[in-house]
């Protein structure tokens, strides 16, 4: 099994299958995949086989360009927004 790093989940969304009804841990092991189509878990297997676990996600704040008061406001914007 192949490690996951915390990039997983996004790259999977940019594959087209992220939000399918499976899991999966950091070591590897996946959960559900028998319930996918066989073209879900060929995209999911193209994602596992291009991933670099080391990879970190990018910050969702740039905290250098904060320079005004509607600077934070749209940083606060950006953390309190809805998860997918």
């Amino acid at each position: 099994m192949a490690k996951l790093g915390p990039t997983f989940g996004d790259e999977l969304w940019a594959a087209g299958v992220g939000g399918l009804p499976f899991s999966w841990g950091d070591d590897g092991e996946f959960f559900g995949r028998e319930n996918l189509t066989a073209e879900q878990n060929k995209k999911i297997d193209a994602v596992v086989a291009a991933h670099d676990p080391s990879k970190k996600p990018p910050p969702l704040i740039d905290v250098d360009a904060i320079e005004t008061i509607e600077d934070v406001k749209a940083a606060l914007r950006i953390l309190t927004r809805p998860v997918r």
